[in-house]
């Protein structure tokens, strides 16, 4: 059976998780390609669950990742194997045929199935990577949160000053200054007259100046 290069490599990007391109390779009876699927199926149940309960729960970012790690382990498969050199390909997979038989040959196929495994698994692991520790520092923060002690508080105080005056006994103690008038008193001497004035009466005032 002839084993073709770029084939292989877009079985490890497209069914890699399921293990398609380990049983092309090497069989049926492949003990890798009959494990790949386990990190599978428990990323997927790990999303369906947090579909359910929420990204609080602690089980499905746990599996989540092995979803996310699986990809990117297949995609960087498929770029190994479309890297791989024709005569080394053929010597490896196809080891009856020639050296330079074309199942081994790099063709346009070939490239774009390693530019899209780049990108795809790039993607994959720096998701996982981010949503592992993400997860992993909250759950580390919050545990930490529980073991330490409230920070004691102080009630607010709130002092009111309310201006009442001055106190009577100080108000009897105190002097107040005579006027500037007081220190020169009037010493002249005046009288006070009624005239009736059109049948009216007004108060004179007449001084007389010693």
């Amino acid at each position: 059976m002839t084993r073709h290069k770029t084939l292989a490599a877009w079985l490890a990007l497209v069914g890699g998780p399921l293990g398609l391109h380990r049983f092309y390779l090497y069989g049926m009876r492949d003990r890798l390609g009959w494990i790949l699927p386990v990190p599978s199926v428990l990323g997927i149940y790990g999303v369906m669950r947090m579909q359910q309960l929420g990204l609080d729960d602690r089980f499905s970012w746990l599996l989540i990742p092995l979803l996310g790690f699986t990809i990117a382990g297949c995609a960087l498969t498929a770029i190994v194997y479309g890297l791989t050199a024709p005569p080394k390909w053929n010597a490896r997979y196809n080891p009856s045929a020639d050296a330079a038989a074309a199942s081994g040959n790099t063709s346009w196929l070939t490239i774009g199935a390693v530019i899209l495994s780049l990108l795809v698994g790039t993607t994959a692991l720096i998701s996982s990577l981010a949503f592992s520790f993400q997860h992993y520092f909250e759950y580390q923060r919050t545990a930490l949160a529980r073991c330490v002690a409230p920070t004691p508080t102080m009630a607010p105080v709130m002092v009111c000053v309310v201006d009442t005056g001055m106190p009577s006994m100080v108000a009897v103690k105190s002097l107040i200054a005579p006027p500037v008038s007081a220190q020169n008193p009037c010493t002249d001497l005046s009288s006070v007259r009624r005239c009736p004035i059109d049948g009216e009466r007004r108060l004179f005032r007449q001084a007389y100046f010693a």
